[in-house]
């Protein structure tokens, strides 16, 4: 019997299943970094911020935000307080050692958004957005 022939067997069997454990355990970290909420917080931060640049006084956008809804209420964080402006930078935090800011650039106020809610008063995952003309000074 050729023993070498079999030794080289077993040592590319061994190195294939290192190599799919490997990647088994990589493609799982990278599939639980996509889905958690530091992601989303700069996701909606931008998109917030893209979407008021882009926007005109008087408008009103109701923007989805229900995966974000599901990782705050995960976390503990009041949907409420999820997403708040200061002058023409937006805030966004869904986890509690989280948050991520961005700004914009338009010439437009950004109301305080605010989550909106049904008829049991319970959130449904979206945030409305006002834009108003902005203040001279």
């Amino acid at each position: 019997m050729n023993k070498r022939g079999s030794s080289v067997l077993v040592e590319n069997v061994i190195f294939i299943i290192l190599n799919i454990v490997f990647l088994s355990i990589l493609i799982v970290f990278l599939l639980n970094q996509a889905s958690s909420g530091r992601v989303l917080e700069e996701k909606y931060a931008k998109e917030i911020s893209l979407i008021t640049d882009y926007a005109k006084p008087e408008m009103r956008i109701k923007m989805d935000m229900r995966k974000g809804f599901k990782i705050a209420e995960k976390n503990g964080i009041d949907f409420a307080d999820a997403v708040r402006v200061d002058k023409n930078v937006v805030f966004v935090k869904l986890t509690e050692k989280g948050g991520y800011s961005y700004s914009f650039f338009n010439d437009v106020n950004l109301n305080e958004p605010y989550p909106e809610t049904n008829f049991e008063n319970e959130y449904t995952g979206f945030y409305i957005l006002i834009i108003s003309e902005a203040e001279n000074e």
